[in-house]
């Protein structure tokens, strides 16, 4: 099967130099020409071009490139609906809420409560504008006087948003020398917070920290062309990232054993993948979920490149194939494809509760999905799964 290009975004501006960095550890041509924004890898079938991190999410999003490299705090402020699949560890920020350290407020909380009950205009600026109103409107004196309003948003251009009293201008730079004539308050990105510290603003609130990850546009990760390459991508970078320091220089060495992934294709709609000894220590943390029923159990996105190659072969009704299951496999092989009508989806996998592969303690895993297409509307499947151990075993065998 022919692999398809892929075009993948990458960052201009703060995040620029470290990601070079880590695009030479990952492959041995990165050529750039000055003045311009397209960069050429050894691999002629990735279509690399430079854009503002700020875009890349919507870009992404949007299926005009496949892959980006952005900060996460910009997937969060434009609500893209990407994959978020590897932290890459630098470009570390935090974004906090600051104001001039002649006010007495011990936050902007205390803020907005004084403000609320004079009935003063509070103004607020910042280039996350989506954040900012997510974070006023979580604050409990906000909700006490404004109940469930939306902030003014400002821009040159528009006007959103439902309560005036309490404005976000947007910034387009120096948002720290706003205060306190232009504005109350700001909502910015901080590494040392020297510079606000030299503009006499103190820090109240840190409203959330950010990297830069590998993001992915969900079609994309369907098509099995465009998989295939995506999946080259994820394992080079994750390796660059293992070999030694990170672009930043953390001073963290990787003390792994040498792990192995294999990917072929059997024919053009049947693959099989293996892997020893994987490494997914740097894949996205899962997203906190409130379980508010004890009666149901939590299923949290599988993320891991080796289970998410071909896991739409392996679904079924109540989900009773869930890969997460498998959460530290020592070895797996998969074969996911189609053979005529029939979606064919296999895994078996040793999954390791022991500390290392030294001291292994396996139990051993296996999971078959069949689904034959009768007409557009009506199917027949089987699921057939076990988990087994020394002391104890589980089977399930199921019909649709």
């Amino acid at each position: 099967m022919k692999m398809s290009d892929v075009k993948f975004a990458i960052p201009k501006g703060s995040l620029e130099d470290a990601t070079f960095k880590l695009l030479e550890k990952s492959w041995t041509k990165v050529n750039r020409k000055s003045r311009t924004y397209r960069v050429y890898l050894d691999d002629p079938t990735i279509i690399m071009k430079m854009l503002r991190p700020q875009e890349i999410p919507t870009l992404v999003s949007e299926g005009l490139y496949d892959v980006g490299i952005t900060g996460k705090d910009w997937v969060g402020e434009t609500n893209s609906d990407v994959e978020p699949i590897l932290d890459l560890e630098y470009g570390k920020i935090r974004l906090v809420i600051a104001f001039p350290d002649k006010y007495s407020y011990k936050n902007l909380d205390s803020m907005i409560a004084d403000y609320g009950k004079k009935k003063k205009t509070l103004r607020i600026s910042s280039e996350y504008l989506t954040t900012a109103s997510k974070f006023i409107k979580s604050l409990k004196s906000y909700q006490k006087y404004y109940g469930k309003k939306d902030p003014l948003i400002v821009t040159p251009w528009m006007r959103l948003g439902n309560n005036k009293d309490v404005q976000i201008h947007l910034s387009f730079g120096a948002t720290e020398a706003k205060p306190p004539e232009d504005v109350d308050a700001i909502m910015d990105v901080t590494e040392t917070g020297t510079t606000l510290k030299q503009n006499k603003l103190k820090i109240v609130d840190e409203v959330l920290t950010s990297t830069a990850h590998l993001i992915i546009n969900k079609k994309s990760l369907k098509d099995p062309k465009k998989r295939e390459k995506i999946f080259d991508i994820n394992p080079e970078l994750r390796s660059s990232l293992q070999r030694g320091p990170s672009p930043e220089k953390y001073k963290v060495l990787s003390n792994d054993l040498l792990g192995l992934n294999v990917r072929y294709g059997i024919s053009s709609n049947i693959v099989l993948n293996g892997t020893v000894n994987p490494d997914f220590s740097q894949i996205e943390a899962d997203v906190a979920q409130i379980n508010y029923d004890p009666r149901r159990s939590l299923f949290f996105p599988e993320k891991r490149p080796f289970f998410l190659d071909g896991i739409e072969f392996f679904s079924s009704p109540s989900r009773l194939i869930y890969t997460r299951k498998i959460a530290n496999p020592a070895a797996a092989t998969k074969i996911a494809g189609k053979i005529g009508s029939t979606n064919v989806g296999f895994i078996s996998a040793a999954d390791n509760t022991g500390s290392s592969l030294a001291h292994l303690d396996a139990a051993y895993v296996n999971a078959l999905r069949l689904k034959r297409d009768l007409s557009n509307q009506n199917h027949i499947g089987l699921v057939y799964t076990d988990r087994i151990h020394n002391d104890w075993s589980n089977r399930v065998f199921a019909l649709d």
